[in-house]
């Protein structure tokens, strides 16, 4: 395959991705999600730091990284859903 048309399917894929991961309701279904796991697994997590009153900055990172990776968990399945529902739409195959 010519290198051009590698980098035109690449961005094409970049491209679907960003642009379903930004749309609306993809944000705001992983933000609620992240809501809930993510306090959750902080308080189950963290529950010592919290209470015992010895939270750092140290401790902060993490429980950001406990939000994020719910937040990018779930982005990352609606975004394969949606892409996975064109593609039955359109016809196309797993390979385009």
């Amino acid at each position: 395959m010519h290198l051009y048309t590698r980098f035109r399917k690449w961005s094409r894929f970049l491209h679907t991705i960003i642009a379903y991961s930004l749309e609306r309701d993809t944000i705001m279904r992983s933000l609620k999600a992240t809501l809930v796991i993510g306090t959750l697994l902080g308080l189950i997590n963290h529950s010592q730091a919290l209470v015992g009153g010895h939270f750092t900055w140290s401790e902060l990172v993490l429980l950001l990284i406990t939000y994020l990776v719910p937040f990018c968990v779930t982005t990352y399945g609606q975004v394969q859903g949606k892409r996975q529902r064109d593609r039955h739409w359109t016809g196309q195959s797993k390979l385009n």
